[in-house]
């Protein structure tokens, strides 16, 4: 079924990141019993972000939870907030209908004040149902949906709600304004940097994606050819035969085979 092959996926992908996957273990089952809080997941394109947050959500569906999940959009023409909608429709039913996050006030900061303790006042009265938000691609989100996971975030210790972000790091020189007054909000929870892979757990990842043991050679020239990037290591797997794995691996001919483009977007 579905349910398999995402967790087959999500194992294959996993490798090398035992410290992270623990941490959303144990808060998750913190949760469980009432203390919630954030998980903030950080790091470069391709390194694995988006795959931890699916083991996050298929560990919390395991253990009980309602999972909502927003990816935030790269797109100017976005409503404000769009993330947060799109999460409490997920999860709203007849006992606790969507808030209205629409208030009209002079005031941006009051108005922010009060789109958060609607959302405080929702996730209260959903009562003990432990509860996981995914937020992807927050380096993309607009500065309210940081603002309001900022305030959310600081009540997040008394009630059963996880909160996990996932997001690049971000560069003040690049980023929108507001996200960047924003940014520093979110700071309240655990902070996961994904650092890329080293040799050994490149070898474990390529041995999985050939279906046979790859030599350390193979592994030591993919790590440096990629950096370490488990996208890149998928990518370049699917470009080379299987045999190429048995011994060190030619740069140029990868860059070959791969069209010269390392670009994640």
């Amino acid at each position: 079924g579905n349910n398999g092959q995402v967790e087959a996926t999500v194992s294959a992908t996993l490798i090398g990141r035992n410290a992270e996957q623990r941490e959303i273990e144990t808060r998750l089952r913190r949760a469980t019993d009432g203390v919630g809080g954030m998980l903030v997941v950080s790091g470069e394109g391709g390194i694995g972000k988006t795959t931890l947050a699916e083991h996050a959500a298929v560990r919390a569906r395991a253990l009980g939870f309602d999972v909502g999940w927003a990816a935030c959009r790269h797109d100017a023409t976005a409503p404000p907030l769009h993330p947060w909608v799109r999460l409490l429709t997920q999860l709203a039913d007849d006992d606790c209908p969507i808030p209205d996050l629409a208030v009209e006030v002079m005031d941006r900061d009051a108005g922010r004040v009060e789109q958060s303790r609607r959302v405080e006042r929702w996730l209260r009265a959903r009562g003990t149902r432990p509860t996981l938000l995914v937020f992807d691609d927050v380096h993309w989100a607009d500065s309210g949906t940081v603002a309001l996971l900022g305030r959310v975030a600081e009540v997040l210790a008394s009630m059963p709600v996880v909160i996990l972000v996932a997001r690049r790091p971000v560069d003040p020189a690049t980023a929108d304004a507001g996200f960047t007054v924003a940014a520093p909000v979110i700071q309240h929870g655990v902070i996961m940097e994904l650092a890329p892979l080293d040799a050994s757990a490149t070898h474990s990842l390529l041995s999985e994606l050939t279906g046979q043991l790859a030599s350390p050679e193979a592994a030591q020239s993919v790590m440096e050819i990629t950096g370490g990037n488990p996208l890149f290591t998928r990518e370049l797997c699917r470009s080379l035969p299987v045999e190429a794995f048995a011994g060190p691996i030619d740069p140029t001919e990868v860059h070959h085979v791969m069209g010269g483009s390392t670009e994640v977007a």
